[in-house]
């Protein structure tokens, strides 16, 4: 991300090239915006992107349950897991 220098700092190319590549050595994606009005448009598609593939099934089933209902309700959950990658659009 592009920012103006700080007051009295003037970064130079190579200790900016620097800092991209340690914070890619750990994995980070650096994005150079030029337009600050962009980051907002930039942030939506990452968080699209990586909760998009994020989903938490939850149930629950009483104590008193039979063991039959528990396999059964265990097996739709199970399912549900499994299918819900392949699932477009959603």
């Amino acid at each position: 991300m592009n920012r103006p220098p700080l007051a009295g700092f003037q970064p130079t190319a190579d200790r900016h090239a620097l800092w991209v590549e340690d914070l890619q050595r750990y994995g980070i994606q650096c994005v150079e915006v030029n337009e600050y009005e962009k980051v907002d448009e930039i942030l939506r598609a990452i968080e699209l992107r990586l909760a998009g593939r994020s989903v938490f099934v939850s149930g629950s089933l009483p104590d008193s349950a039979e063991l039959d209902q528990r396999r059964y309700i265990e097996g739709i959950a199970r399912e549900v897991g499994v299918s819900l990658p392949n699932i477009k659009n959603v």
